[in-house]
């Protein structure tokens, strides 16, 4: 009857410490549409991971036009988040797959599970160029040596430079644990050859 014990106890608690060094964050997510073709693919752990454990060939990238993508994993400064880095950027509406083969391993010497995600990239081959001072109401630009700034109210204007009526809707993922701090984002720089964003 202790036997039994026993064995229902590893039974149910093993997978617990199998599961609990998993990945917590993966991008792009799996089924991703309109995907950037610049993107890197990222793997947040919830344990340290050991660089040692890091190479390319844990990685296979395949886009069903552009092939097969090599490139760099590089191990980010919080030890637990691994970036690939495709060499070349992908096709246009391109089907990509993914493939994070085992092997990777944790500093204490356990492997991280394997990983397979599909995304699909951007129809567009370049990217969405908007002016800035389209995006202007009623605002005054400043210029000062120091910096630019845009005061008053900024309201989107009619333009040649508006989404397409088939853009879909935006999903933000949420999190009941974000960490501090400020988020920007950007889609144009305000001087020429001043690039923000992606």
């Amino acid at each position: 009857m202790r036997k039994l014990y026993t064995s229902l106890i590893l039974f149910f608690i093993l997978p617990y410490f199998t599961l609990s060094q998993s990945f917590e964050y993966i991008s792009p997510k799996d089924n991703s549409k309109l995907v950037s073709l610049s993107t890197n693919i990222i793997l947040k752990s919830s344990v340290y991971v050991d660089q040692n454990s890091l190479s390319p060939d844990k990685f296979t990238v395949i886009g069903n036009i552009s092939g097969n993508h090599t490139g760099t994993v590089k191990l980010s400064d919080d030890n637990k988040t691994i970036l690939f880095l495709p060499d070349n950027p992908f096709a246009p509406n391109e089907n990509v797959k993914v493939f994070v083969n085992s092997g990777i391993e944790t500093i204490n010497g356990n492997d991280l599970p394997s990983v397979s995600i599909n995304f699909q990239t951007t129809p567009l081959a370049n990217k969405i160029n908007i002016n800035p001072f389209s995006l202007i109401g009623d605002g005054v630009l400043i210029n000062s040596p120091t910096q630019n700034r845009i005061s008053g109210s900024l309201q989107k204007e009619t333009s040649s430079n508006v989404l397409p009526s088939d853009f879909p809707g935006i999903t933000i993922d949420s999190t009941n644990n974000p960490s501090s701090g400020k988020i920007f984002l950007t889609n144009f720089s305000i001087n020429q050859g001043d690039t923000t964003g992606n």
